[in-house]
């Protein structure tokens, strides 16, 4: 929290107070609670506040400042009007939350909410801005000023409050019991009626305000947590150690309440070495550069004349007053607001817990730790390498599906897992990787089946339903390829059917026609394929503890497995169909991960509608499982360009794997147990259609490795994806 947020609280109330003054018979739900909503329930006498309300679901039910957190559907029946009680920055986030609630939302200076277009964050200076730039500028200066958070370090979250959450579960966990941290130290930040104060005044006046709680053990975990979260931006403490070879006068200039000591501490652990007079905190000088009474100061007592820059990344607190007093600036992005031109308002404002926003401030962490990573391409940003797709784009995601593959597996009574080829390939690794880096002594063993649509309908096709589906299944091509494809057969050399145009479903009774006299060696085929792969598929103990593992989508493979082994299977998807209209589902249990409740066909998922290019990526070495032969080795179709580009796909799945290394890193320095983390698929399913929607595009490297390809229903045709 800013130290000068106090002054913007006791101002919001008193616009409030003036804007909502003929509304106070009127019942009124704010949303927010925090220091904005403590401030104004203390000073707005005679108004008739039902409730508040909060993005966390979690805290329904909880009563704070005297109100009762309330949801969606008891606002809508007990409240007038909703007030978005925040800080103006949230603003348009929340109200793209509830904006469908069908009651008046106001901001607290009397403004109707509307629903507004995006605007562009980023101006051209700053996309274009580059190293080289900002060196001129420091060879022309005497004394070189920083910024802290979001210049030379930045938060693994998207909303610095979020530290406040953090802390506040661990507490609940560490102490057993339910601690209202964020809810004490807002009040306490409100009792001290000052703008600029430091942590131990901050926790003094905890410790007067709630006696009886251990408040020194939560300023370790709020100083732990701050410490778990932080990391360099790496291309601007280059910056910084120019400006020391060049033998400049430094000075770090923040608006904090952070102890200077820790902040020398974490500066230092990435390189930074200033002398503490030169290690200007708001908190500790009682003055702040959002006042400008900072700037003042520095002005008179350091600059005195000399050229001096500053760099920063805020237009309010290091650009105008600085500007104003004489002083050059060079504004810099930050990585979430570089983000912010990628991902939609609306996705920003559906953050529901701490764990989500460290979701996504980490991947603004992989695209922008550098300022100066934007590229013009066409007015797109641009992913260069295979690494950094998989972490900015499948990391988040894989990590998602395997903490909810666990969750269910935990839930469902699952000890065994069954990934599916060649989809698992990939995944089976990056879930052995996961739960050896959590160190989960109990998780469900793992195990990978080699297995196609081919495969198993030849198993099974003794039925004539399979049959039937082997024969008819979507084809496209001609008839001497479909014989191959379909069944390992060569087309007879007087066989005038060879070249002749093959498309399934439509053409199944003339191919049925054509079959007939390869029906013998058919026949054959699928008796020694039954005798040998059978005896491959019923080896595996498919005990009632087993779950396969599948991208999706109807089911086909799950279905005629449970039908060969005569019992019901339970699968586990990215996406799956789940309607009633789905015939495959009948029997067994199919159970999606990146899709709504209620969609039950995944028409909404962006996993779903982006399909192609996950199954492009999670594939094998190797071509589509075909068939055994006597001597038990597989025989595959050919191999085709995602193979080619296998290389690339291990690099995607290393950046993966770093990411979510990273993630499970970060957890342990705060020591929160995975199972208390939440992040909701859907959301993540949100984030990912982002990166498709033309906004953003990619280098040649990446493109040409992804293409769609599938043996069964035509072996010698791949689409490019991009």
């Amino acid at each position: 929290m800013n130290n000068n947020e106090y002054s913007s609280f006791r101002k919001s109330a008193e616009t409030f107070i003036h804007s909502f003054d003929t509304y106070r018979e009127k019942r009124i739900v704010l949303y927010g609670i925090g220091q904005y909503t403590a401030s104004l329930v203390s000073m707005a006498k005679g108004f008739h506040f039902v409730g508040v309300m909060d993005g966390d679901e979690n805290n329904i039910g909880r009563v704070v400042y005297g109100l009762r957190v309330i949801g969606i559907d008891e606002a809508k029946k007990n409240a007038d009007l909703i007030v978005i009680n925040t800080s103006s920055f949230y603003w348009n986030l929340i109200y793209e939350r509830i904006a469908d609630i069908g009651i008046p939302v106001y901001y607290p200076n009397g403004e109707r909410a509307i629903k507004k277009t995006q605007r562009r964050l980023l101006s051209n200076a700053e996309r274009k801005i580059s190293k080289s730039n900002i060196q001129t500028e420091i060879d022309c200066a005497e004394i070189i000023s920083f910024d802290i958070f979001d210049t030379l370090l930045m938060r693994l979250v998207c909303n610095p409050f979020d530290v406040f959450r953090l802390v506040e579960l661990q507490l609940t966990h560490f102490l057993n019991r339910k601690i209202p941290f964020q809810e004490m130290r807002n009040k306490a930040v409100g009792a001290l009626q000052k703008e600029n104060y430091t942590m131990d005044e901050l926790y003094n006046k905890m410790q007067e305000m709630y006696p009886d709680e251990n408040v020194i053990l939560y300023k370790e975990y709020e100083l732990k947590t701050e410490n778990a979260i932080i990391v360099s931006r790496k291309d601007m403490i280059d910056i910084f150690h120019y400006a020391v070879m060049q033998k400049k006068e430094i000075y770090l200039l923040s608006d904090m309440y952070l102890p200077l000591e820790f902040l020398l501490k974490v500066l230092e652990q990435y390189g930074v070495k200033v002398d503490r007079e030169h290690l200007w905190i708001s908190g500790e000088l009682g003055v702040s550069k959002r006042d400008r009474h900072m700037w003042e100061k520095y002005s008179t007592e350091v600059i005195q004349g000399k050229r001096a820059l500053h760099i920063g990344d805020s237009i309010k607190t290091d650009v105008e007053p600085a500007q104003e007093l004489g002083i050059q600036t060079l504004k810099i992005a930050s990585a979430t607001d570089m983000l912010r031109e990628l991902i939609p308002i609306k996705i920003w404002s559906s953050i529901k817990s701490p764990y989500e926003s460290i979701l996504v401030g980490m991947i603004a962490n992989e695209l922008f730790n550098s300022p100066f990573a934007w590229e013009e391409v066409a007015d797109k940003f641009c992913i260069t390498t295979c690494k950094k797709f998989g972490s900015a784009i499948f990391g988040s995601v894989v990590l998602v599906f395997l903490l909810w593959l666990l969750k269910e597996c935990q839930n469902r009574n699952i000890e065994r897992l069954v990934f599916l080829s060649r989809d698992g390939y990939f995944l089976k690794q990056d879930y052995l990787t996961l739960i050896n880096r959590l160190n989960i002594k109990k998780a469900p063993n793992a195990e990978y089946l080699f297995v196609s649509r081919k495969a198993i309908l030849t198993l099974a096709a003794q039925e004539e339903e399979a049959f039937s589906s082997l024969l008819e299944f979507s084809y496209s091509g001609n008839f001497q390829d479909y014989l191959s494809d379909r069944f390992d057969i060569q087309v007879q050399k007087k066989d005038e059917n060879a070249k002749c145009k093959v498309q399934l479903p439509k053409d199944k009774d003339q191919i049925r026609s054509w079959l007939n006299p390869y029906i013998e060696e058919i026949n054959k085929k699928i008796r020694d394929h039954y005798q040998i792969y059978g005896s491959y598929i019923k080896a595996f103990e498919w005990s009632e503890g087993t779950a396969i593992v599948d991208i999706g989508y109807t089911g086909t493979i799950q279905y005629w497995l449970s039908k060969v082994l005569n019992k019901n299977l339970k699968g586990m998807y990215w996406v799956a169909d789940i309607s009633e209209k789905n015939l495959l589902k009948t029997q067994n249990e199919m159970i999606p991960c990146f899709q709504a409740d209620n969609d039950c066909r995944a028409e909404n998922s962006n996993i779903w509608k982006n399909h192609k290019v996950v199954e492009s990526f999670l594939t094998a070495p190797y071509g589509m499982i075909k068939s055994v032969d006597m001597n038990g080795e597989f025989l595959t179709y050919e191999t085709g360009n995602n193979q080619k580009y296998f290389m690339q796909r291990e690099l995607i799945n290393e950046g993966c794997n770093e990411f979510i290394k990273k993630y499970v890193a970060v957890l342990k320095k705060m020591n929160i147990d995975i199972e208390e983390v939440e992040i909701k698929p859907t959301f993540v399913d949100n984030i990912f259609g982002c990166w498709f929607e033309g906004g953003i595009t990619y280098s040649d490297i990446i493109k040409e490795c992804f293409w769609h390809e599938d043996g069964f229903i035509n072996s010698r045709k791949e689409v490019s994806l991009f």
